[in-house]
């Protein structure tokens, strides 16, 4: 196997980028570096583990895991500006604002939708209306806590409560590839990826849905990638697929 070291997988300081994959929590990953230090016998160097801001399941991309040392830093990264790849899918919301959540509102699209200037144009402009400082409603699905409760334990009893709105700033957004949004036969709709680098606390999945709203049709997350936090990249990342004892030495080394 070749010696991950010789990559810029594992970076020093007890830092380690990880390319998170969908399906997966942040704590599952976290669960397979134990297990692969208990495996090599050398689960007693592994002093303290956490991450630097997690991922859904349903998103894939940059996670990055602090160990021993590299603990202290979580403030850092949390606080740090991020980067994603989203896919937007207009034509129907979902309670949980992604593609995990049940149909909410649904307006059936036309393939021919998008060959209208006119609703082209809409789009581009609901996208750039977001770049800046902006004031946003967090999903109900999250963790954000309300009376000491977690809303999304509220949100599946369908409970639905007022929430804060929270400022957060867009440094950029735009389409990425195509101009022209893709249409899904089966879904009657379109989908739409679009880049975006924004502030710490920025929700994805309400961002896409307040497009939705923007230009007049129902719109959730279908797919989410971290990219890059405060400089580091999702390329410089280990694998998931290479988390195992035989990496471990090598992790071990890397964040003396």
């Amino acid at each position: 196997m070749q010696n991950i070291l010789s990559s810029p997988a594992i970076l020093k300081d007890g830092i380690l980028p990880i390319d998170k994959i969908a399906g997966v929590t942040s704590f599952d990953i976290i669960r397979r570096i134990k297990a692969a230090f208990k495996k090599s016998g050398r689960i007693a160097e592994l002093k303290k583990i956490g991450h630097a801001g997690t991922l859904d399941p349903i998103a894939t991309g940059l996670l990055i895991i602090l160990i021993n040392g590299g603990t202290k830093r979580s403030s850092d990264f949390l606080n740090m500006d991020k980067t994603y790849i989203a896919e937007l899918f207009i034509g129907y919301s979902t309670d949980s604002y992604d593609a995990t959540g049940e149909p909410a509102d649904k307006i059936p699209l036309g393939s021919d939708y998008y060959d209208s200037p006119d609703n082209l144009n809409k789009l581009a402009g609901a996208l750039a209306s977001f770049k800046g400082e902006i004031m946003q409603e967090p999903p109900m699905y999250s963790a954000i806590k309300k009376d000491g409760l977690p809303l999304y334990k509220l949100a599946r009893k369908n409970i639905t409560v007022e929430r804060e709105k929270r400022k957060c700033t867009i440094y950029s957004i735009e389409a990425a590839g195509p101009d022209k949004p893709s249409y899904d036969a089966q879904l009657e709709g379109f989908k739409l990826s679009f880049v975006v680098r924004c502030s710490k606390g920025t929700y994805i999945r309400s961002l896409c849905h307040d497009i939705g709203a923007a230009i007049g049709v129902p719109c959730h997350m279908s797919a989410l990638r971290r990219v890059e936090t405060g400089g580091i990249k999702v390329e410089s990342a280990l694998a998931y697929d290479k988390i195992d004892c035989d990496n471990i030495a090598d992790i071990i080394e890397s964040i003396r």
